[in-house]
């Protein structure tokens, strides 16, 4: 097929928070080269041509990921991990790109969304983010970080949430709330993808935590490979910390507590999941996986 890379690619889709970096690095050790977040995928979120824009997208991102200097390793597979609001492009990604194998990493909501808050409400990103939306010089000067502060305004297509497409609407809402519906709706993308007809294969953060030399070794296989990630370089690579010297550090996270939620809050949550068609964040065991996950015990 015309474009197509010269190695497999899988796509892992994710909520944010979710472990999506510790499955980088599990499949970086068994010899895949890992795109983490690539703004080229981000801005097709906003871009109007972005249909038309995407398969020069993962030409480019796929030709970059397998150069190498003679003396380097040839990769076995590209393995792209988007931002988690890259997941509302599911039907657009996978048309662009039918050749790549497509996953969604996801954790149980209420943890996601406590680790969402905590983490993007620590100081100074939160400042940062409130400061870049007003500044269209740092829009421009750092265009990472403007898709993560406009969650709302992208994920939401539907008359009943049009409110949220103002930014300064999205920004008052209570943190808690916030994240809620970004998890919401990231979640609701994949299950309407997938209702939708588009080949995408779940991802359990617990199991991955369990076993994750065996969710590395499926990801393989399922891009036609032999599993090459030993038990000893999982355990390794799940003990990382993934945002190392980063403002997601593990080490400087562990600083900041999670805010008290209120009754107030928490019934609006409940009311938010019920409008999305997603499972209540608290919800736990078998009825919190997805459809479409794997499961381990399967062949």
């Amino acid at each position: 097929m015309a474009g197509e890379p010269n190695v497999p690619l899988a796509m892992i889709y994710n909520t944010t928070r979710c472990g999506s970096m510790v499955i980088c690095d599990l499949l970086a050790a068994g010899g895949a080269a890992v795109l983490k977040e690539p703004d080229a995928l981000t801005w097709l979120l906003f871009h109007p041509m972005a249909e038309e824009l995407a398969p020069s997208a993962f030409k480019v991102l796929c030709a970059c990921a397998t150069r190498r200097h003679s003396w380097e390793t040839p990769r076995s597979m590209v393995v792209i991990k988007p931002r988690g609001h890259c997941t509302k492009l599911l039907p657009m990604l996978t048309k662009a790109a039918p050749y790549a194998q497509n996953f969604f990493l996801y954790r149980q909501g209420l943890d996601t969304v406590n680790s969402m808050t905590r983490a993007y409400g620590s100081q100074p990103i939160d400042v940062l983010r409130q400061y870049t939306l007003r500044s269209p010089v740092l829009r421009r000067l750092f265009p990472s970080v403007v898709p993560a502060i406009k969650f709302g305004t992208v994920l939401c297509d539907e008359a009943e949430f049009e409110w949220l497409k103002n930014d300064a609407t999205f920004l008052t809402l209570e943190a808690f709330e916030r994240n809620t519906l970004v998890y919401g709706f990231i979640v609701r993308s994949y299950l309407k993808a997938r209702n939708s007809g588009v080949r995408i294969t779940g991802i359990w953060y617990e199991d991955l935590v369990k076993q994750p030399a065996k969710i590395a070794s499926k990801v393989f296989k399922a891009c036609s490979l032999d599993p090459v990630v030993k038990e000893a370089e999982a355990t390794k690579a799940l003990g990382n910390d993934s945002h190392a010297g980063g403002l997601f550090s593990s080490g400087r996270l562990k600083g900041f507590k999670m805010p008290a939620v209120s009754l107030e809050e928490d019934a609006r949550h409940r009311l938010l999941c019920k409008k999305l068609g997603v499972p209540m964040l608290d919800t736990k065991g078998k009825e919190a996986i997805l459809p479409g996950t794997i499961f381990l015990d399967a062949a």
